[in-house]
């Protein structure tokens, strides 16, 4: 396999406020996340030097 200095990231959140988590029955029970938040994650795994790979990040409400 040829390496072209790219990294696969994994960005497991809960659930996100949008138009379509309002209509969902799931999780009703806790604090939807904002789209910000999940960027910030998404921000910090694509920001991280050459020499770091960020595999996967799981983003929970408490």
């Amino acid at each position: 396999m040829k390496v072209h200095n790219k990294t696969r990231n994994t960005i497991s959140q809960g659930m996100v406020e949008t138009p379509f988590s309002s209509k969902s029955p799931f999780e009703n029970d806790r604090k939807k996340f904002e789209t910000t938040d999940i960027a910030r994650a998404v921000i910090y795994a694509v920001t991280q030097p050459d020499y770091i790979n960020v595999n996967e990040i799981t983003v929970r409400p408490i």
